[in-house]
Formats: structure tokens, sequence, C-alpha cells
């Protein structure tokens, strides 16, 4: 059980009322007195047990008079990582956007949000705000009682805090599911790659072995021919007749040495090939099934771009290029399979770099001035995610195979990054383009995603 210290108390209250701001306070804050149940002409009760018990507890109370400030208020304390787990909402609050205008904004930026409706009067009806809403709402009629608002408040705290410890020991489950899932696969697969790699280094030692003879064969050759022009220059007729015959004996023997040492290589070669082919084909099954779950996780967006910058930093100090982000600062909390789309973000990324030092390589930008931009943002509930680079582009007439499995314009390259890319994003109901004007005019890579899945 999560202690009360590490608890998330904290309270957002929009209302237009000067009063009922400061009553809210009164009623949540640690050391503020309880306040009478009188405040809106009720008839005042003594104090139970109960409420002097409620003294002992307090939340965090952030107050905001129009929906806009309450908005701007929530993204500023998502940004920093400390979101409010409930929000109090007046109804009516002229001359700005409405309670439930101001609901729906919060439910953008933090789907997990308890909203509360206090209203006296609503131009909108129970049914079309639960509708908007859909989940976790509670309406409160104004007046009402503080020690309504104090347990409210407690009880949706206590819920949505006992929910987020619940989702991390989850996630933490599936990490050490994916971890072992990823130790068992890989355990197999160095197995299976480290047998293949004892065959070829077997086949490769009897290539060695075939250039070795074949070295011997021509290091009688040359003996001979320079035992030859010895002979010739002290015209010594009787070596030469016989150094004459060596070289006929040794030209009519060689086709066959040379086949009994040609033809196994031959075999050595294939197996080798065979080998490494083999070799590529089990790696690719291993990434695929690295990148195989489809479950969903909650996660920050904010959070996984640092992971990605930082998982990436190496090698982009290392080929001296320019990353900047552009990120929105509201983006929410997601609900996607984050390693799958973590990995793709990487293996996209790594295409700019290698795309960059091609370009610099053939000399067609100058070093130090490789660019990549990375922009992030959600429009209309859809993650957009772009990718742009000044690297060497690609040709418009192969954009529409860059997709293909084995498909790649790098030489010893699988085609496998854009491909998977691909199926990921298509298996979220996502959509992914590519568009280049050409060589050495860069790459742009947008992405669409659901927020949710």
């Amino acid at each position: 059980t999560m202690k009360a210290a590490e608890e998330n108390r904290r309270v957002l209250v929009i209302d237009d009322d000067p009063a009922i701001l400061k009553l809210y306070q009164e009623i949540l804050t640690k050391s503020a007195p309880i306040p009478s149940n009188n405040y809106f002409n009720m008839v005042e009760a003594p104090q139970t047990e109960a409420e002097e018990n409620q003294s002992e507890e307090y939340f965090d109370v952030t107050v905001a008079s129009s929906g806009q400030e309450g908005i701007e208020l929530a993204c500023a304390a998502h940004d920093k990582g400390s979101p409010f787990p409930i929000a109090f909402i007046d109804m009516r609050m002229p001359p700005g956007i409405d309670g439930l205008e101001t609901a729906r904004n919060l439910r953008k930026l933090s789907p997990w949000i308890y909203i509360i409706i206090v209203t006296a009067y609503s131009d909108r009806t129970i049914d079309e705000i639960q509708q908007a809403l859909e989940h976790d709402v509670i309406f409160l009629q104004k007046p009402f009682v503080h020690d309504v608002i104090f347990q409210l408040a407690r009880t949706l705290c206590r819920s949505w805090n006992r929910d987020r410890a619940l989702e991390r020991a989850e996630r933490r489950e599936k990490y050490g599911a994916f971890q072992d899932g990823l130790s068992e696969m890989s355990s197999i697969v160095l197995d299976n790659i480290g047998n293949m790699i004892l065959g070829v280094e077997s086949s490769c030692n009897r290539v060695i072995e075939t250039c070795q003879q074949i070295n011997k064969v021509g290091d009688t050759c040359r003996d001979l021919s320079q035992e030859l022009d010895l002979a010739q220059q002290k015209e010594d007729l009787n070596s030469l007749k016989k150094l004459n015959q060596q070289m006929i004996e040794v030209g009519r023997t060689l086709p066959d040495v040379l086949d009994r040492a040609l033809w196994p290589s031959h075999s050595s070669l294939d197996s080798v090939q065979v080998g490494i082919e083999h070799i590529i084909k089990v790696l690719n099954i291993q990434r695929g099934n690295t990148l195989s779950s489809n479950l969903s996780d909650n996660f920050s967006m904010l959070q996984l771009i640092d992971d990605l910058l930082l998982l990436i930093s190496k090698e982009s100090k290392r080929a001296v290029i320019n990353i900047e982000p552009l990120i929105e600062s509201s983006l929410y909390e997601l609900s996607l399979p984050r390693n799958k789309l973590l990995n793709t973000l990487i293996n996209l990324t790594q295409n700019s770099i290698e795309s960059i030092q091609s370009r610099i390589k053939e000399k067609a930008l100058p070093p130090s001035e490789g660019k990549i931009i990375l922009r992030v943002s959600i429009i209309n509930n859809q993650l957009n995610i772009s990718i742009e680079d000044n690297g060497s582009g690609i040709d418009p007439s192969i954009h529409s195979q860059i997709f293909e499995f084995g498909y790649s314009t790098k030489q010893g390259h699988s085609g496998f990054g854009l491909h998977a890319a691909g199926n990921f994003i298509g298996s979220c109901k996502g959509s992914i383009k590519v568009k280049s004007e050409g060589n050495n005019q860069g790459t742009q890579v947008h992405m669409t995603l659901p927020t949710i899945i």
C-alpha cells in the first residue's frame, strides 16, 4: 500500500466565485479550520468524530477562476509530472468556456482524471455531460456540505493512486515477462547462431587450406621458372631438357590438382553463404519476436522521446548530427504498445542518421551540418510524429517499394526496418507516409496513430 506521503493528493478546483474557491481551500487544506455547514444557509450540525479525524488529512489544492486558467494549470502540472487526480468544476463560468468544455480538455490531457461537476444551474443535461466525458464523472448540486466534498476528494484520490499503483505493477510484470521472453528467445537464437558460426568457421578453414594448396602449386611453378631462366643463361642444355620435361609434367597435372583443390572450396563457400543467410533469417525472426507484442501500455510520450534521444545519442554524437526535438508541451498520456513504438522510432531515426552519413561521404553535405527534426503533437486525438532529415533522400520512383519486406536502397541492409514500421503502424490502425523530393533532398517520414488502442 502506498504511504500517504507518497500519494498524489493534488486537487484542482475551477469556479468563477471567489467565495466558493475559498471554501474549497478551507475544506481541503491541512491547516484550515473545518468550516461551518451553514455556509449555504443550511442547518448547522455539531462536528462528528469522523469530521474531527478529517483534520488529520489534507490535500494540495490549486484553484482557478475560469476554465481556460484551469486547463493551463493542468497542462503545467502534467508537464512537471504531477497531474491532478481529480477536478471540481463549476458548470457556468461566463464569459469563458463552460464546465463541460473545460472537463473535455482536462480529459484529453489525462484520460484518468476524475471529474466532479458542481453546479446550481446547468445549460447541459446530465446525459449530454456523461456522453461527452464517458467515464469517472460525478454530479454534485450546490449548495453542498463540506464533508461531502472532503469525502469525495479522499475517496477519489485514493482510487486514482491505487489505479496508478496497479498500472505500475502491471507494467513491471509485463516488462518482466517481456524480458524473460527475450532471454529465452535470445538463448535459443544464440545457440542456433553459435552452431551456424561453427559450421561457417569450418567451411572457411577448408577454403584457407585450399588456398594454401594452390599457393604450393604456384610456388613450385615459380621455382621451376627461375631454374629454367638460370639454365638458359648458362646455356646448360641438359638442365634445360630436364626442366622442360618437369614443366610439361606440371602443366599436365595442374588441372587435376586445381580441380581437387577448388571443388571442395566451391562447396565450402556455398556452405558459408547458406550459413550467413540462415543467421540473417534467425536474427530477423528474433527481431520480429522482440517487436511482436501488441499489448498496450499507459505511458508518457514525453518520457518515451527522452528514452529515444538517450538511446540514439551515441550514434548521433559520433556522426556529429544535430537532433532537434519539437515536442508539443501539452502531450498527455497514451495507451499504445510502447516498446514497439520506441523501436520503430529508433529504426527510423537510425535510417536518417545513415542517410545523412551517406550524403556527407559523397561530399554532397558538409560535415557537422547533418540535421534531424523530430516533431510530436496531438491533433484531434491523433498522435502525429514526423522525422525530417537532410540526408541523401529517396528517388520518388521507388516510394511505393520502400515498405516491402527485404527491399533496401542500402547495400548490405535487410530492408526490415521500414517494413516492420509499416506493419506496426498498420496494426494500430494508423498511417505512415514517406516523402522525398529526390537524391540529396532529404526525407520526411510522417506517422499518425490513435492515442488509445
